[in-house]
């Protein structure tokens, strides 16, 4: 049996003295990436689904079809940030830093909100937030840095 390696010092070094596989706060962050992509579609279905007494689009087929192609491009960015892409996680940056920043400037938006919205809403800045903060750690550095080839 595969056992994971429970830290940095763990890891097999490639020739261009780079890890050979995501340092443990790569992987740790990509996990919260993914948790909270579980979390957007459970609670998008549940949002579309309850909310039978307000006006739809027609059909349900724009709603499917925009979740679709969130659901991709955040999937190609976590593929990308564990895939040791530089750029993916300056772009990951700077998505939550504009949502914080949203947060501050337009605080009438999150506080019309239902209390569950506003709390889904929270923990999935802090999860990305978490995640970008992990991405940018002394540990996970090396992993961005390393030379492709």
């Amino acid at each position: 049996m595969h056992e994971e390696p429970k830290s940095d010092s763990d890891f097999a070094m490639t020739a261009e003295g780079g890890p050979a596989m995501p340092p443990v706060a790569v992987r740790r962050a990509v996990k919260l990436l993914w948790c909270s992509l579980a979390i957007a579609i459970v609670t998008m279905f549940v949002n579309e689904t309850v909310r039978q007494s307000e006006p739809h689009p027609p059909g349900l087929a724009p709603v499917f079809i925009g979740l679709s192609v969130l659901v991709a491009v955040f999937s190609a960015m976590v593929i990308g940030i564990a895939r040791g892409r530089n750029w993916v996680r300056f772009l990951m940056l700077f998505v939550v830093a504009g949502g914080g920043i949203y947060l501050v400037i337009r605080p009438g938006y999150w506080l019309s909100m239902t209390a569950w919205r506003s709390a889904e809403y929270l923990l999935q800045f802090i999860l990305h937030g978490t995640a970008v903060y992990l991405t940018f750690s002394k540990n996970a550095r090396p992993w961005y840095r390393r030379l492709r080839t």
